[in-house]
């Protein structure tokens, strides 16, 4: 009971802040752990939806906050690493921040779910452009970049891993600018970090000294 009162109490913060409604129910049981499945549905005005499909060569490639950390979270929780700052990476995580925004400048975006490069690698395929990124504007967090000096990973580890639910965004030049005041006014730390180009439609990422990275993955693979 008092784990329940927790978890409801819980469910009803997000609730409140995210303004949203649990709308039903049901309670079946099983042989084993507790399991929780939960549908969120919302309403888009037609024609309104932000797509994958929208990106054009030239757009610039537009990151709402640095990535990587929740894939350090779950190699802490699986005790692949310790580090000093272990109750941020889990907490990143556990606890995603959705990321809610007025976008009108938008031609298209992605969730990282499964790790930045794969995602944005669906807008590229679905959009029919490639994606050039440079590793030194992609920018990590200041906890992730301490792990890097330390070599107990490295930058394919962040920008392969999932679950930062962070955005990659599709942006047209002329308003790089204002969407990236308009997302570090609402706290996020948003980064410019490579554009859109024709060709075939895969994503490339130069590092510091201007050559090509050798990714030996580009995310999780469902299948």
């Amino acid at each position: 009971e008092d784990w329940l009162a927790q978890f409801t109490g819980a469910l009803l913060e997000d609730q409140k802040q995210f303004g949203i409604f649990c709308s039903g129910g049901d309670t079946t049981s099983i042989k084993g752990p507790l399991s929780i499945s939960i549908t969120a549905m919302g309403i888009v005005t037609k024609g309104k939806a932000l797509k994958r499909s929208g990106a054009k060569e030239g757009d610039a490639v537009i990151l709402t906050s640095p990535v990587g950390d929740a894939w350090v979270g779950l190699q802490v929780l699986q005790g692949k690493i310790k580090t000093a700052d272990d109750a941020y990476f889990i907490g990143r995580y556990y606890r995603p921040q959705p990321r809610f925004f007025s976008a009108p400048h938008i031609n298209a975006a992605i969730d990282i779910s499964d790790g930045l490069i794969a995602d944005l690698g669906h807008i590229c395929r679905t959009s029919g452009v490639g994606a050039d990124l440079e590793l030194d504007k992609i920018g990590f967090s200041k906890q992730a970049t301490a792990l890097l000096g330390k070599n107990t990973i490295n930058a394919e580890n962040l920008l392969t891993g999932g679950d930062d639910y962070e955005l990659v965004m599709a942006v047209p030049q002329a308003h790089v600018s204002e969407v990236l005041k308009a997302l570090g006014s609402l706290g996020m730390q948003p980064a410019m970090i490579g554009r859109f180009v024709s060709g075939h439609p895969r994503v490339r990422v130069r590092g510091a000294d201007g050559e090509l990275m050798e990714l030996k993955t580009t995310g999780w693979t469902h299948f």
